[in-house]
């Protein structure tokens, strides 16, 4: 049974006039887990499809930078993964033009705005993985993550299980 869906940003990161294939991820404060990073993506609700579920987490997680209709994202490349018991759907595509600057610079108007639901604030953070370097560290052949700016990265367990099933696959095609 498919109980949550969620969207991997897929980007040529460009840095220093170098552009290399790179992930998205955003960070959060989970209560067990501590601040760790991960895709858009979630629970489906008892009346949503994947798709639907996948373009909702996007919109909310990305503080409303990321728009695809539920229709379009049905459209996109997924894999569906065991999580526990049931299996997660990761719909993945190309989005560029993403920065660390209009995330933040959004994030801070929801946060401005008394209004907001909070669902639109769960995610703190949003960083540039390089694909390469995810494979490496995925593979035992680096311990610590790292952003494309250095620092250094936790991945949520669930993002970490879902990559180890299936997810990873994907990439060696980018």
């Amino acid at each position: 049974m498919i109980i949550g869906a969620g969207f991997l940003i897929i980007e040529n990161y460009k840095k220093d006039g170098v552009s290399m294939p790179a992930i998205i991820l955003f960070g959060m404060l989970l209560r067990k887990e501590g601040f760790v990073y991960t895709i858009p993506g979630g629970k489906i609700d008892n009346d949503e499809k994947p798709n639907e579920a996948a373009s909702r987490e996007l919109y909310e997680e990305t503080a409303k930078m990321v728009k695809i209709s539920a229709k379009r994202m049905s459209k996109y490349k997924y894999i569906d993964t065991p999580v526990k018991k049931n299996i997660f759907r990761t719909y993945y595509g190309m989005k560029n033009g993403l920065t660390k600057e209009k995330y933040i610079l959004n994030r801070n108007k929801l946060l401005l705005n008394a209004k907001t639901p909070k669902v639109y604030l769960e995610t703190m953070d949003m960083v540039h993985i390089y694909i390469n370097d995810l494979k490496k560290y995925m593979k035992g052949k680096t311990r610590k993550l790292k952003t494309v700016d250095g620092n250094v990265i936790k991945l949520r367990k669930i993002f970490k299980q879902s990559l180890k099933n299936g997810v990873l696959q994907i990439l060696n095609a980018v």
